[in-house]
């Protein structure tokens, strides 16, 4: 890109550098002297070997060898610019250092090391910018805002800095405001000059293409760009890498087009330009008011290659001609679009639409108001057609050759009721109906490229095939299909199936390979199912007629959530603890689930809300960090909270002591109870606690646990404040997936690490006068009471460790939140001396962990 600092930074390292070497050249706008390159290799030469002006030989050469010289070529604009004026690298001695600045990468193909100059940050151009205008780092009072508009504009590029703040320099601030406003339609010419240098140096169809990316298709996916662009006879994968090199264009890490601001603005002067006044002369037209204004007023001319409308931003309902598109017979991308969702006003044709261009590579028209397109229409040349939320009824008639069609979208098209015949389309890749076709009956759909079949909402649909050996993802939910035939299980690449409320389906074998996720949900009369595949990371069988699994449910070792919410299940059978990549078990709502047996190593997350009969919990795989039970009325509240306090120090605790504490974030365990186990010492009645001393050596966490009282729950997000002598050191949350109504109180745990504290060194030992503020939702009243729990690290493992006698706890219950109730000198040295009593192993509670 020019204008970026190229220059500037080479000019900066041989000022620093080159007095370390034997010889040094710094040769200026390579670009400008391609005709002059002899000349320029003497004057290469010539300072370098500093005595001598001509007649180069190989003793010249030889000496060369011997010295340590340091060139710099600036602006070279060809590799054979660069070849002449150096043949032959070895000619220079060891420790020599050839810099060269290009804007064109594909040249460098024999440099070691390539190095891109960044946009300047936001405060670098802050700064560059002030002393270009004001002569100091800093803006000028009164002028901050607009100094921070400027530079907003140059998007960090040094050389529009420098243009535009020189430009400004002891203006008024009306002059700044009104030159600010006219860079909004009119770039700067200097460095539009600047800019365009780049875009010169591109052939006939590398130009289109930059300007159809500058206009239509920044943002776009790299892939589906290449192919419109294939289909325009552009080149498009090689166009592309030509712009990536001249770094017009760059690439996300998703593989996504981006366009520096002041590069596309140039693209856009570009165009501007093609036609000043008479704006339907232009190649491509994207301003919402030039658009409307040459379609509105049939402006159009055979030289518009482009359009794009986006109908949120009309201010009234737009009525078109039925010629209205006739004269723009060149015509290759028209796009009219809704940029959000939602109708205000629309585009309507009341005397229909005369004709489309048989050129169009891309037709996108959302809400499109006639039952059909043109009689004339011509596809052949069509690559992607969308056609969202139309009236259509049907697209054409009869067959039409569509050798280039791989995307058709007519999502939210309730009024259709016909498919074209797509027999023809033979790089068809992908073909949506979704949202509400619910007119179509049937639908036959055989190309041996297709991936992707949307169907989702076609209610009516009944009759469906489908062959592909390039299938990978069929949604058919909400249909009326009642099975899948044969040739649809046996797609060799089909990774994903949706079959979400197919409420006919009663049920279901499914062997594929492939397959990674299948999708029953609501399939309400599905009994019956069995699944084959080897790769199946997702199963979701909610809202279904199951009363139970297959003991084969075993042999899915790669599944890592299933998801059975709703359904009949009264046991699981004992295979799943063999799924040893199951990470999330979902059993919400199986009124009938009695008991649960051996869960699988791997389980993370386990959701049991509403099942009223559930008796007990297992014991806890180690990785589990999470286990959600509203309303598990049937749970025997202490033997619950005993096997969770187990699990949270032999596991959940040790865990983040031996691995990754991240992986343990936003853990918690809730379920029935209006009591915290006995063995907490730390409770209070109420939504807050303050704790005199704790000791600070080896406490390694906190287990946090409070009461919930009964009844209806807006939200589900847990705060806990902690503080230190009135100062916040601490603070952590929960937010987890609930109900909406307690049908009773309910005892919630999470751990909290110690490592969390702010400022943990300056938090002295012990750790004194801690107060624990408990919030839910943003209240405290709907707390019934809380508990600590300190975590200590001992020889032994972790433990609960008991830290005062009754008449501490007292003191703890009794002190709220701001108070110093903590009583003399001595009464603090006797809590102190308490404490260090008490953390003899004698007075370790039962419930321990293994060794860290």
């Amino acid at each position: 890109m020019g204008g970026i600092g190229k220059t500037t930074l080479a000019t900066a390292l041989f000022e620093k550098l080159s007095y370390e070497f034997e010889g040094r050249c710094f040769l200026t706008n390579v670009r400008e002297k391609s005709d002059k390159l002899g000349a320029l290799r003497d004057e290469l030469l010539s300072k370098l070997l500093e005595n001598k002006n001509y007649g180069f030989d190989n003793f010249d050469l030889s000496r060369l060898r011997r010295k340590k010289v340091f060139i710099v070529l600036d602006d070279v604009a060809t590799s054979q610019q660069l070849e002449k004026l150096i043949e032959e690298y070895d000619f220079l001695g060891p420790g020599s250092r050839v810099i060269v600045t290009t804007r064109n990468k594909q040249i460098l193909s024999l440099v070691d090391i390539i190095y891109q100059v960044q946009e300047l940050s936001s405060h670098h151009s802050l700064q560059l910018f002030c002393l270009t205008v004001f002569g100091e780092k800093q803006s000028k009072e009164g002028y901050e805002d607009l100094s921070i508009s400027a530079i907003s504009y140059c998007k960090g590029i040094p050389l529009a800095l420098k243009v535009l703040g020189a430009s400004l320099r002891k203006k008024s601030k009306v002059v700044w405001e009104c030159e600010l406003r006219k860079l909004r339609k009119i770039p700067n010419k200097e460095i539009y000059n600047v800019l365009k240098l780049s875009y010169d140096g591109l052939d006939r169809s590398q130009k289109d293409i930059f300007l159809d990316i500058a206009c239509f298709f920044k943002g776009w996916a790299r892939d589906r760009l290449t192919s419109i662009l294939e289909a325009c006879d552009f080149f498009g994968a090689s166009g592309i890498q030509v712009l990536l090199d001249k770094a017009l264009i760059t690439v996300s890490d998703r593989n996504h087009i981006k366009m520096h601001d002041l590069i596309q603005e140039m693209g856009w002067e570009i165009v501007h330009e093609e036609s000043i006044k008479d704006l339907g002369r232009r190649s491509r037209l994207w301003k919402h008011e030039e658009v409307h204004h040459v379609l509105k007023y049939n402006k159009g001319t055979d030289f518009v290659e482009g359009i794009i409308l986006d109908l949120e931003k009309l201010a009234g309902d737009l009525y078109l001609s039925s010629d209205s598109l006739a004269r723009m017979t060149n015509m290759r991308f028209l796009k009219i679009y809704r940029q959000k969702w939602g109708r205000k006003f629309s585009l309507y044709l009341p005397n229909g639409l005369e004709s489309l261009s048989y050129k169009l590579r891309y037709l996108e028209w959302e809400g499109f108001c006639l039952k059909s397109l043109p009689s004339n229409f011509c596809a052949e040349q069509l690559v992607e057609l969308h056609m969202w939320d139309s009236k259509l009824k049907k697209l054409w008639d009869g067959v039409q050759n569509l050798v280039n069609l791989k995307t058709i979208d007519l999502d939210y098209s309730q009024d259709l009721f016909e498919i074209p015949d797509l027999s023809m389309a033979k790089k068809l890749e992908r073909a949506s109906l979704f949202g509400g076709c619910t007119k179509i009956e049937s639908l036959n759909i055989h190309s041996k490229s297709l991936s992707v079949l949307r169907l989702r909402g076609c209610s009516s649909l009944k009759e469906f095939s489908v062959t592909s050996e390039e299938m990978t993802h069929l949604d058919l939910s909400q249909t009326a299909i009642c099975a899948l035939l044969s040739s649809m299980l046996s797609l060799p690449k089909l990774t994903y199936l949706y079959l979400s409320g197919c409420k006919e389906i009663v049920s279901l074998n499914v062997h594929l390979k492939s397959l990674r996720v299948l999708t029953l949900t609501c399939c309400s009369s599905l009994e019956e199912f069995s699944v084959t595949a080897e790769r199946l990371t997702l199963l979701e069988l909610s809202d279904t007629a199951i009363c139970a699994l297959p003991s084969s449910i075993g042999h899915l070792l790669s599944i890592e959530e299933l998801d059975l919410r709703g359904t009949n299940i009264e046991h699981l059978p004992k295979s799943i603890k063999v799924l040893s990549m199951l990470r999330i078990l979902w059993l919400n709502d199986c009124k009938k689930l009695l008991s649960l047996p051996e869960l699988p190593p791997s389980l993370r997350e386990l959701y049991l809300n509403d099942c009223r009969k559930l008796m007990s919990l297992p014991e806890l795989p180690q990785s589990v960090k999470e286990v959600s039970a509203f309303n598990c009325i049937s749970l025997e509240t202490d033997i619950t909270q005993g096997l969770v306090l187990q699990h949270m120090l032999q596991s959940h605790v040790h865990q983040q002591y031996l691995y990754n504490p991240v992986y343990f974030d936003g853990g918690y365990f809730i379920f029935p109870g209006d009591h915290v186990f006995n063995e907490c010492e730390l409770l209070t009645t109420k939504s807050s606690i303050n704790i005199p001393s704790l000791p600070k050596s080896h406490l390694w966490g906190y287990i946090f646990c409070i009461i919930l009282s009964e009844g209806l729950v807006s939200d589900h997000q847990v705060f806990c404040s902690i503080y230190q002598d009135d100062i916040l050191v601490g603070c952590d949350h929960r937010r987890f997936i609930g109900c909406e109504n307690l049908i009773s109180d309910h005892v919630l745990f999470w751990y909290h690490n110690v490592s969390k504290f702010r400022r943990l060194s300056e938090v002295y030992d012990p750790f004194s006068n801690m107060a624990f503020i408990f919030e839910f939702n943003g209240n405290k009243d709907t707390i019934k009471g809380c508990g600590v729990f300190p975590v200590y690290a001992t020889a032994s493992g972790f433990n609960l460790m008991e830290i005062f006698d009754n008449e501490s706890q007292q003191r703890a219950n009794g002190v709220e939140y701001g108070g110093s109730n903590n009583g003399s000198e001595e009464n603090r040295e006797q809590l102190c001396a308490t404490k260090r009593r008490r953390t003899a192993r004698d007075n370790l509670p039962v419930i321990t962990s293994s060794s860290p």
